[in-house]
């Protein structure tokens, strides 16, 4: 048994029996309920200021412990803090943490703890963006262009344009970010994960649910708890409407429609 609480944006809070883990929560000087008899492990992803802020050294609990991605520049307490790069793995006391590099900055946390995994995707996402696709592809030069299983040609930025916009292909900056997003969700097959915390962004438009779709066909998870709201729940009707006719999502996928809201499980 356990419980999620999508706090707000992305921070998450998951409560296990013997543990709490707390992930990119940019403290407000809420306690947000934390009980304080069971190990308090605070995540951060990376630096953007929608995932930390330094505050969070003023969380109050007598058993808490930090692991932060290393790329954050500040200076930490080392009695109580564990910095972490990407592709790396540690214990803290029974709690196992891996992590995986991200696509945007720091990383994305693996956590292994009284027989669950836990899936924290911070900002590591297929970042495709509809209104940035045609952006930077000048008409008149020759661009290569990949065409996703790993097919090549070379074609001047007019036709490339074309083809974008009937959705036959993509802006090759956005074909990188979809590849490096895919090899790190491609490790984690033949993984079984408890809870995942998996990127979608109203900001991306027609394609806010490309990583969510990519992380249904190669991962196996139980629980999928969309993150990085930015406060719009608007979304959720949108997402609801692209999961029904998604038989690989049926029952995993939850949608949140306010903060603060708790699942269960």
């Amino acid at each position: 048994m356990f419980d999620v609480t999508l706090i707000t944006h992305s921070a998450v809070l998951v409560e296990l029996d013997k543990h709490s883990f707390l992930f990119d929560y940019t403290f407000d000087g809420d306690d947000f309920g934390v009980y304080d008899d069971v190990p308090l492990l605070i995540f951060v992803s990376h630096g953007h200021e929608d995932h930390f802020s330094e505050d969070i050294f003023d969380i109050e609990h007598p058993d808490k412990h930090y692991i932060i991605s290393n790329d954050i520049p500040v200076e930490f307490p080392s009695s109580i803090v564990t910095a972490m790069g990407p592709g790396e793995t540690t214990t803290i006391g029974d709690v196992k943490v891996t992590t995986l590099p991200s696509n945007d900055a720091g990383v994305a946390y693996i956590v292994e703890a009284e027989g669950k995994t836990i899936y924290f995707a911070g900002d590591l996402n297929d970042w495709r963006r509809e209104d940035a696709n045609l952006k930077n592809i000048n008409p008149n030069l020759i661009y290569t262009v990949d065409d996703g299983r790993g097919n090549t040609q070379k074609m001047k930025g007019d036709k490339l344009i074309e083809l974008i916009k009937s959705n036959k292909a993509n802006n090759p900056a956005d074909h990188r970010t979809m590849m490096s997003y895919r090899a790190q969700v491609d490790k984690l097959e033949g993984m079984h994960l408890d809870l995942a915390c998996v990127v979608v962004d109203p900001r991306l438009k027609s394609m806010s649910f490309n990583g969510l779709d990519y992380f249904l066909q190669k991962a196996d998870a139980d629980h999928i708890l969309p993150i990085h709201w930015f406060g719009k729940y608007d979304m959720s009707a949108r997402l609801k409407s692209w999961l029904a006719s998604r038989e690989d999502a049926k029952d995993k996928v939850l949608v949140p429609t306010h903060e603060s809201e708790t699942y269960e499980f």
